[in-house]
């Protein structure tokens, strides 16, 4: 069983997973996060006082200090052009809309 104190979007809360592996899902659970997003993870290091970005889950220590991050990628197709653009959403969430000279929504 593992233990960490994390916090999202404002929100403290005491996460326990039985896998490190399934941490992700556990937070997106816990903290009602959609299924589609990606979620980032950072490990307070005392060393540093600051939150350091955890690459591979399985590293984490058995308990700890997280700092968890929500991102979306949204594509939006323009109706003149089959380019596609990525508008990245984060918590807070903003939402940024590129529009070419001439376009209008």
């Amino acid at each position: 069983m593992f233990l960490y104190h994390v916090t999202c979007n404002n929100s403290r809360r005491l996460v326990e997973t039985d896998s490190k592996a399934d941490l992700i899902q556990k937070l997106k659970d816990v903290f009602n996060i959609e299924e589609n997003a990606i979620v980032s993870v950072a490990l307070f290091d005392a060393m540093w006082n600051d939150y350091v970005d955890v690459g591979d889950l399985s590293e984490l220590p058995d308990e700890g200090k997280l700092q968890a991050t929500v991102t979306q990628t949204v594509s939006v197709a323009f109706p003149s052009s089959p380019e596609m653009a990525v508008v990245e959403l984060s918590s807070p969430r903003y939402f940024l809309l590129f529009l070419r000279a001439g376009q209008t929504i």
